[in-house]
C-alpha cells in the first residue's frame, strides 16, 4: 500500500500545473467574452452581415467552445487527482 511520501503533493505534478494553467486560460477566455459581449452586439450583430463578419464570429465562438470545454475536462482530472491523493493519505 503507497503512504502519503509515495504520492507527489498536488500542484508539484507537472500534468496538475498544465491543468490548472488551462482552467486560468479559459477563465480569462470567458471573462473577456462576457465583458466585450455587449460591444460585439453593437459592432458585429447590429450591422449587414459580411464574410468578414461571420469569420470573426465562427473563429470567437469557436474559442468560446474550446474554453469551456477545456474548462469542464480540467476541473474533473484535477477531481480526481485530489480524491486519489486524499483516498491514499490518513
Amino acid at each position: 500500500m503507497a503512504s502519503c511520501d509515495d504520492i507527489a503533493p498536488l500542484g508539484t505534478d507537472g500534468g496538475l500545473f498544465s491543468d490548472y494553467t488551462n482552467i486560468i486560460a479559459s477563465a480569462l477566455v470567458i471573462y473577456e467574452h462576457s465583458i466585450t459581449f455587449s460591444q460585439e452586439m453593437r459592432v458585429i450583430w447590429q450591422r449587414r452581415r459580411t464574410l468578414v463578419s461571420a469569420i470573426f464570429l465562427i473563429n470567437r465562438y469557436n474559442i468560446l467552445c474550446s474554453a469551456v470545454i477545456v474548462l469542464l475536462l480540467g476541473t474533473h482530472a484535477i477531481e480526481n487527482a485530489t480524491i486519489q491523493y486524499i483516498a491514499k493519505c490518513p
